[in-house]
């Protein structure tokens, strides 16, 4: 083979290549609302503020890794930081305005330097505890590799048993009973 018909071929490539490039630019772009609506099916992860020192930066690197679940919907917004720490009735009925079926409350603490976070997982359909889930790490770096590491598949499991909690039926009211009654 010539270096021309070579030269050839290449320009024949990359031709085809960048006529490719529009077509692969032009996929359409999600809404906000598009997203909201794919996120509506997928049962919602709460995350509540962390105590203790470095908590809220503790709480950036959780929230970080439980975005990449890609079977939940994470809430770490302001409606989260404003629950403080619901449990029990509180947690259902947080649970039951939120759509959630599980909270996430740590507990960061340290002792020589040494990093540990204790992560609460909470039932939204009865507010009870399913489980607490230990990191440690001997400083603050070390924390956060056992946390990027192992917390989505530590996670996989307290999570699937948690649920939304249900409805609240509508308790009739004595006066809509009077009306009935001639």
């Amino acid at each position: 083979m010539s270096v021309k018909r070579i030269l050839l071929v290449v320009v024949a490539v990359l031709i085809a290549l960048v006529g490719s490039v529009p077509a692969i630019h032009a996929a359409p772009k999600r809404s906000g609302k598009a997203k909201k609506e794919q996120a509506a099916g997928k049962p919602r992860v709460v995350v509540l503020d962390f105590q203790g020192e470095q908590g809220d930066q503790v709480r950036k690197w959780v929230v970080a890794e439980l975005k990449q679940l890609p079977d939940n919907e994470v809430i770490a917004d302001k409606r989260a930081r404003e629950l403080g720490r619901p449990e029990g009735d509180d947690a259902v009925e947080a649970a039951r305005e939120l759509q959630a079926a599980a909270f996430l409350a740590g507990n960061v603490s340290t002792k020589k330097k040494a990093y540990q976070l204790k992560l609460s997982i909470i039932n939204g359909a009865d507010g009870s505890r399913i489980e607490e889930l230990e990191f440690k790490g001997k400083n603050k770096a070390a924390l956060k590799d056992d946390i990027s590491q192992n917390l989505v598949m530590r996670l996989a499991d307290p999570l699937a048993r948690s649920k939304v909690p249900e409805a609240e039926a509508e308790k009739p009211d004595k006066a809509k009973e009077e009306e009935k009654e001639p």
